[in-house]
């Protein structure tokens, strides 16, 4: 009689079960958050008589979170586009002199921040994937919005620097 003993380290696809499993955790309760409050404050709309000040603040704040939802769904199916190697860029000449005013007019409700752009570059001409490069820069002003202290300046700072376009961002969080 003979006894043969196989002996594999599942280590590694125990590891990626976990983080799968934390992932799922994590996305849930992401996108629970902003449709949590966009069921209530619809609720609240079609519930009770309010004044049309109320209204707009609550439409306002379904607005917000409706966006907030969207660029979480985004930021996922991005994830597993980049993981799967399927992802394609458009590369294009990008104005940012241009398109970052335009990025920042987005964020215009958020009246207690001031978000400047110091444009001192003489070329800001980039070759980008606009999509791609517009999700940098709202995801590091909604970055730099929610680590920041109230009512703080944020600065977008272009230079060209080494032959190239240095952009900063600069906030007090």
């Amino acid at each position: 009689t003979s006894t043969i003993f196989v002996n594999r380290d599942i280590t590694k696809e125990h590891e990626i079960d976990q983080m799968k499993t934390e992932l799922i955790s994590t996305v849930s309760h992401e996108l629970r958050t902003p449709l949590s409050s966009i069921i209530g404050f619809s609720e609240l709309l079609l519930s009770k008589k309010m004044t049309n000040e109320k209204k707009d603040k609550y439409i306002e704040t379904i607005f917000k979170e409706s966006k907030r939802l969207s660029h979480l769904v985004d930021d996922f199916l991005d994830v597993q586009r980049m993981e799967s190697g399927k992802v394609v860029y458009h590369f294009s000449e990008v104005e940012m002199g241009i398109l970052l005013p335009e990025i920042v007019q987005n964020y215009a409700y958020q009246s207690n921040y001031e978000i400047k752009i110091d444009n001192v570059a003489s070329n800001s001409i980039l070759i980008a994937d606009v999509q791609r490069i517009t999700q940098v820069f709202v995801n590091l002003l909604s970055n730099a919005i929610k680590f920041s202290p109230d009512k703080k300046q944020i600065i977008i700072h272009l230079s060209n620097e080494n032959n190239g376009l240095k952009i900063t961002v600069q906030d007090h969080g």
